[in-house]
């Protein structure tokens, strides 16, 4: 990872990140004094599986791939992370080698804290340490949805994947009725993400299209009939 310039305090991604909100701005420039700030290129890993790095990561711009390869070779993508979302806290918190491997989707810049500078911050400040636990918590809830969809069928999957994206309205991209989402990230992943393959994702939106149910062009996808899409979804919506 190559450095980058220090960010300006004003843009600094420690005011972006939901676990140093609770602090004034001078604080916040304490903090930022702490972070170290890298850049991690497109394709570039940031750690990779069974690496000991005991530092917090903080995405200030781009997007991450938190990846995990399992027994049979297969890689599992577990996470997608964007500006003000942070990685690396397991190996921070316990010392432990690092399970998961991270891999920069596009040109990305990161601040880094080391274990004795965070550890420190998380001693003075008490909101730090309460607003962190929160985080965690909502990232152990992520992951115990991720273990209940691993049981349902991939129409099932998909269509609730397509309703937790951010939503426009159709008419706004020019896609008619209904309301439109972009796909975060090319098919392949959201594939690996939600545990199929390649092959199974496009034939499922290729038989949600023959139903009317949406319409797909290229990374756009105009959700035409939201309710189907629910009932499709069952209880994972």
């Amino acid at each position: 990872m190559r450095e980058l310039p220090l960010f300006p305090t004003h843009t600094t991604c420690v005011s972006r990140v939901p676990i140093f909100q609770g602090l004034t701005s001078s604080e916040q420039d304490r903090v930022a004094s702490l972070a170290h700030p890298q850049k991690v290129a497109k394709g570039e890993y940031a750690f990779m599986s069974g690496e000991r790095l005991s530092q917090l990561m903080v995405v200030h711009r781009g997007r991450v791939k938190v990846t995990q390869t399992l027994p049979s070779g297969v890689e599992r993508v577990v996470r997608i992370l964007e500006s003000g979302d942070f990685l690396g806290e397991y190996a921070f918190l316990t010392g432990a080698r690092l399970h998961n491997s991270a891999v920069a989707l596009e040109d990305s810049a990161m601040c880094v804290f080391s274990h004795e500078d965070l550890g420190e911050l998380l001693k003075q400040h008490p909101s730090i340490s309460a607003r962190f636990m929160a985080a965690l918590s909502h990232r152990l809830a992520s992951a115990e949805r991720q273990l209940a969809v691993v049981g349902a069928s991939v129409p099932e999957r998909l269509a609730d994947y397509l309703l937790s994206l951010p939503t426009t309205n159709a008419d706004d991209a020019g896609g008619g009725a209904g309301v439109t989402v972009q796909l975060p990230l090319p098919k392949k992943d959201i594939a690996a993400l939600l545990q199929t393959s390649p092959e199974s994702l496009s034939r499922q939106l290729r038989s949600f299209e023959e139903r009317g149910v949406i319409a797909a062009h290229n990374a756009v996808v105009h959700l035409l009939d939201i309710d189907a899409l629910i009932d499709i979804a069952g209880d994972l919506s």
